[in-house]
Order: C-alpha cells, then sequence, then structure tokens
C-alpha cells in the first residue's frame, strides 16, 4: 500500500489528491489528436510559498511553475505536474527534463502521438525512450546536450538562407547559424505527391515576407 504523503515528502500533500483527481478527469474527459506538447505554465501567485518562482519571460512574472501535457492544436490541457524544487528522494541519473517527459506522458504509451517539446527537454535517450514506447518526438536541441553526436554541428561561419544537411542519425536546418532538429517523426525529403506549394514557410525579410524552403519537420513544427 501506497505510504500516505506527508511534509516530510511531499510539498503538496495538503492538495495532493486534489491534483490527482484533476489529472485523472482530464485524461478521462477529453481526447487528445494526434499532435501533442510539453511545456511549463506559470499559475499567478506572489503568498508565501518555497517554491514559488520568478520567472521574467512571463507576463505574471511570480507564481507556481506547472509541467504541462497539451494538444497541440488547441492548447487543452490533458495532465499537468506542479515543480516543487528539488525532491531528495528522486535518483539523480535521470535528468529532470527527462523525468517530467516520463511523467507526463504515462497512460497515453502506444498511441502513435506525434510530441513538439522545448530543447530544454531534448536528448537522444528520451527520443529513443519515447520511441520504444512509440510515441514519435521532433524539436530543436542544443547541440551540447549530452549524446549529439559531434558529426552533426554545423561548421562555423554564415550560412544561405535555408540551407539544410541531413544524417541518417538526425537532421539540421540553417539559416545565419545551425538550428538542430532531431526527430522520429519526418523523413528527410517529401514524397512526389506533396505540392511546391506546401514545401515552403513564410519568412520575414528586409525585403518583406518571402517563401523559404523547408524540410517536412521544420514545416510541421512551426505549425504547431
Amino acid at each position: 500500500m501506497k505510504p500516505l504523503a506527508t511534509t516530510d515528502n511531499d510539498k503538496l500533500y495538503k492538495v495532493r489528491s486534489f491534483v490527482e483527481y484533476i489529472n485523472m478527469n482530464l485524461a478521462d474527459k477529453y481526447t487528445m489528436g494526434c499532435q501533442i506538447s510539453i511545456d511549463e505554465s506559470l499559475i499567478p501567485f506572489k503568498g508565501m510559498l518555497s517554491f514559488c518562482q520568478f520567472i521574467r519571460s512571463k507576463r505574471a512574472r511570480f507564481g507556481i511553475k506547472c509541467w504541462v501535457l497539451a494538444d497541440a492544436a488547441d492548447s487543452f490541457v490533458s495532465r499537468f505536474s506542479v515543480n516543487t524544487g528539488r525532491d531528495a528522494t528522486v535518483k539523480k541519473d535521470v535528468p529532470l527534463s527527462t523525468r517530467v517527459v516520463r511523467q507526463l506522458v504515462v497512460g497515453i504509451e502506444n498511441l502513435n502521438h506525434h510530441l513538439y517539446v522545448d530543447n530544454f527537454y531534448t536528448s537522444p535517450a528520451l527520443f529513443r525512450w519515447l520511441k520504444d514506447r512509440h510515441i514519435y518526438a521532433c524539436d530543436t536541441v542544443r547541440k551540447g546536450r549530452l549524446g549529439f553526436l559531434k558529426e552533426l554541428y554545423f561548421g562555423r561561419g554564415r550560412h544561405e538562407r535555408a540551407t539544410a544537411d541531413y544524417l541518417s542519425c538526425g537532421c539540421l536546418l540553417a539559416q545565419s547559424k545551425g538550428v538542430y532538429f532531431p526527430s522520429t517523426i519526418f523523413t528527410a525529403n517529401y514524397s512526389v505527391e506533396t505540392p511546391a506549394a506546401d514545401r515552403t514557410v513564410r519568412r520575414r525579410s528586409a525585403a518583406g515576407a518571402i517563401d523559404v524552403a523547408a524540410s517536412p519537420f521544420l514545416r510541421d513544427y512551426t505549425a504547431t
């Protein structure tokens, strides 16, 4: 039998049952589409709380940080997890970013969802873990991330806009500097049936909006 939460092991012990009840009903009442995403959200709060955070980039800035799993089409939240700071009971061999994703995707394995995440979460090991559970993912990745192959690094200097290069273990697209797109969803090339109009994205330039050639993963990632 699972022990009851206490102040010693759970900072949310007073509302834990309520949080779990909300998550259970969100998952039960709403079915997400194929494209889903994981991101952070800030609940505005300025009271006395040990895990209240200040995030300059958010509109509210002060509040309670949550990790959310949402439908990419309508932003409806299907599950969330409150970030209460460091947890001494958690093993450190798995990074926080990986633990967050693994926790939020419980219950949606083997449904062939397409998951889009911020580069904070992305790592080759996580994408392999997700693929083994038939959850396919795409995002940018920080080139210094553990497990990221040095062979994928773009050389220094500026590159022509929309220049792209591909390797069987990953894809990258460069504008003025390299942007790295690991993906277990897309292939490097369009099918022959894809019309030319669906192979570009609109981008701003000094001359105004222009159409720029885009790889399949870039078009879909931009749309989400």
